[in-house]
């Protein structure tokens, strides 16, 4: 499973590498928001005229789920889709009427799936792009950005740790996260059994009697992933997979910091890592083969390490 399931992540992230190589910012940027008037058309149409497919009708029956199987997964994809929509819009002037319909279009379907991490993801990569345009006015819009920006992240802080239960109760849901600490709990003891390799890549759920059985017995459902990319990683990969891992997303968002300044990176490429890095929290995005929000990850990461060795 794990030679298998290899070859299709290294043809996932051929794509996106080839996107990175092919395209400069703005026509990488016009070629992703394209492409997501396919994926918004699509969903819009499942969920309308095909409801019993482009909704969900157990676990979280009306909730939107469209070209997917999840509703998560829809409302994941979607917030993505809002900051490359808005930020095109910004990027190409003479499309911005077609860009600004995608990225409202996008919205509605975050709300259709319900998801609140899609809803908390898209509104962070629109804040971050106005960041973004808001720091370019001038040295002193600069350090009132950043200082605005170190308030709001001491006093969200503060709130997760001393009072999580106000974030949670605010957003109507409870402190398991829809029973995702349930899953993380059940799934942790077992990164022990195999700590620095791990179980393979993408194998720890495969077997029905292998380990993933005593984690679906102690959440009471056919549950297929850690919904944290980190976990996930751990239980695949152990914590060698884990560090290479985060090296290299340090190494990106420190990219992506630098390229904030600049007239096309700066407006999404900063806003799409930062929503990247809110959803390994919790979903298993990473490293995912054939998934949509991992390629758009290398094609982000492998366009700043380009721009990065031409300046060098």
């Amino acid at each position: 499973a794990t030679l298998r399931r290899s070859v299709w992540l290294a043809l996932s992230m051929a794509f996106g590498l080839y996107l990175a190589w092919r395209h400069d910012w703005k026509s990488l940027l016009n070629v992703l928001a394209s492409a997501f008037i396919v994926l918004i058309a699509g969903s819009f149409e499942l969920g309308l005229l095909a409801p019993s497919i482009g909704r969900m009708t157990f676990e979280h029956p009306g909730a939107w789920s469209g070209l997917w199987t999840h509703k998560n997964t829809l409302g994941g994809v979607m917030a993505l889709g809002v900051a490359i929509c808005a930020a095109a819009a910004i990027v190409t002037p003479e499309r911005r009427k077609l860009w600004i319909g995608c990225a409202i279009a996008a919205f509605a379907l975050v709300l259709l799936s319900t998801s609140m991490t899609a809803l908390i993801a898209s509104l962070l990569g629109l804040g971050v792009i106005g960041f973004c345009m808001f720091v370019r006015r001038g040295p002193v819009q600069m350090i009132t950005a950043f200082a605005a920006a170190g308030v709001l992240l001491v006093a969200g802080a503060g709130i997760v740790l001393l009072a999580p239960d106000l974030i949670v109760a605010a957003l109507g849901r409870d402190l398991t996260l829809t029973g995702r600490t349930d899953i993380w709990e059940a799934s942790a003891r077992f990164v022990e059994a195999k700590p620095w390799l791990g179980h393979g890549y993408y194998a720890f759920w495969l077997p029905d009697n292998g380990p993933a059985y005593w984690v679906r017995e102690a959440v009471a459902w056919q549950v297929a992933s850690a919904h944290s990319s980190w976990l996930e990683l751990a239980l695949g990969l152990g914590r060698l997979g884990v560090v290479l891992f985060a090296l290299q997303l340090l190494a990106t968002l420190g990219r992506g910091v630098g390229a904030a300044m600049q007239p096309q990176a700066g407006l999404w490429a900063p806003a799409f890592l930062a929503t990247f890095a809110l959803y390994t929290l919790s979903e298993s995005h990473a490293l995912q083969a054939n998934n949509i929000i991992w390629i758009i990850y290398v094609a982000v990461a492998a366009r700043l390490a380009l721009d990065a060795r031409q300046t060098s």
